[in-house]
């Protein structure tokens, strides 16, 4: 239902996902494919507890054999130390 409100605000692919926080517990996070933009515009859309609490963007998502985005393998590119 977010990423529904925020699509008509985002022209590059992205997702909303969860990442562990100490302090929350857990918290929202948009990750957006290509270079970096302002996308604050489209939290306008959101009430305050869906906005997310950190934006990431990366060049491309990596995609399963059927070309649909692999958020799993995404986040663990994203995050590779």
């Amino acid at each position: 239902m977010v990423e529904q409100k925020m699509a008509a605000h985002i022209a590059q692919r992205f997702f909303i996902t969860g990442m562990n926080d100490e302090d929350l517990g857990e918290k929202v996070i948009l990750i957006v494919e290509g270079k970096e933009s302002d996308v604050q515009q489209a939290f306008t859309a959101l009430d305050k507890y869906e906005i997310p609490k950190e934006v990431y963007f990366i060049n491309s998502f990596e995609e399963t054999h059927t070309k649909k985005v692999d958020k799993r393998s995404t986040l663990e590119r994203l995050f590779r130390k």
